[in-house]
């Protein structure tokens, strides 16, 4: 009777045990599942915020004096520019002032020279026309290549000529540089805050 009587209390242990977890919850396989799904949302959302948090974008807005210039001339040389243009240009663009407002990944520069003035405005990461250094219109493409710096490719839309690309980093010395790029030719601008 003694065996009768365990197997009866195991059955109703058992019964009671089985009702107990669908009242109180799922089973602990079941449970464990969630708790695992549960645990990944919560890394993926802490991986989201460490990365937005790391990737804030410079600003790059102010008033800007260049500092410093190489290659300029051999720039347009690569370009194309004929020798008393190029006198002109290296002559007139030896100290512009550039001055761009940012709002987020809007920018809009505008560069003056004793010449002339010129104004671009574009968003990171969508393409727009502009001309380039030489005045022949392109299309430009700017991405973050860092959180503080932007590269843009350009594509000539009529005619051949050398691959321009340019690029405006903000440095942790406070310096903005501008390369312009006419094949192998870099050309390197320094500027600071006026």
């Amino acid at each position: 009777m003694n065996g009768s009587a365990d197997a009866g209390r195991r059955s109703r242990f058992t019964n009671q045990l089985n009702q107990d977890r669908g009242r109180h919850g799922p089973p602990d396989d079941t449970r464990s599942a969630l708790q695992l799904k549960f645990l990944f949302s919560a890394i993926v959302v802490l991986i989201t915020v460490c990365v937005e948090m790391e990737t804030e974008i410079t600003d790059f807005s102010g008033k800007w004096k260049m500092k410093s210039s190489e290659n300029f001339e051999e720039l347009l040389k690569a370009l194309g520019v004929n020798v008393f243009l190029r006198k002109i240009a290296v002559a007139a663009a030896s100290s512009p002032s550039v001055e761009i407002t940012q709002q987020g990944e809007s920018l809009s520069i505008q560069t003056s020279t004793s010449v002339r003035t010129t104004h671009v405005s574009f968003t990171v990461g969508q393409s727009f026309n502009e001309t380039t250094v030489d005045g022949r219109p392109c299309t430009s493409f700017p991405k973050w290549e860092t959180s503080s710096k932007i590269s843009c490719e350009q594509t000539l839309q009529k005619g051949d000529g050398p691959k321009t690309a340019w690029t405006r980093e903000l440095t942790n010395d406070g310096e903005l540089i501008l390369t312009m790029s006419a094949g192998d030719v870099v050309c390197t601008r320094v500027y600071e805050r006026e």
